[in-house]
């Protein structure tokens, strides 16, 4: 038997491919953290544009790490997560139309 090698919604951020995968464990987070249902989820990217980029950026950086955990889980030498503040240095009005569909198409 393979192993299912799955790949979520790619984004490029930070000169790197990362493929956005909403699993149990961002899914956990996201409740938590925003204190909702993961079936509102749409909720938290329909605010003010000032909501929109701090959620967005939120959202980013909890998908990325994902991929940053899953990969050190397979590696001996691990990768460091990246910081909320590295994150939101890398979205800028150029591509968070980006990060908002590649968080999207990892969700749906």
């Amino acid at each position: 038997m393979s192993d299912l090698n799955v790949k979520g919604a790619k984004l490029n951020l930070l000169n790197k491919d990362w493929y956005l995968l909403f699993t149990v464990n961002v899914i956990d987070k996201v409740q938590e953290d925003f204190d909702i249902h993961i079936n509102d989820l749409k909720e938290i990217l329909d605010g003010s544009k000032k909501e929109f980029f701090r959620n967005i950026s939120y959202l980013t950086w909890i998908l990325v790490n994902e991929q940053i955990e899953i990969e050190n889980d397979n590696k001996t030498e691990q990768q460091e997560f990246l910081s909320l503040p590295a994150i939101k240095r890398s979205i800028s009005n150029r591509n968070v139309n980006q990060c908002f569909d590649a968080s999207v198409s990892a969700y749906t």
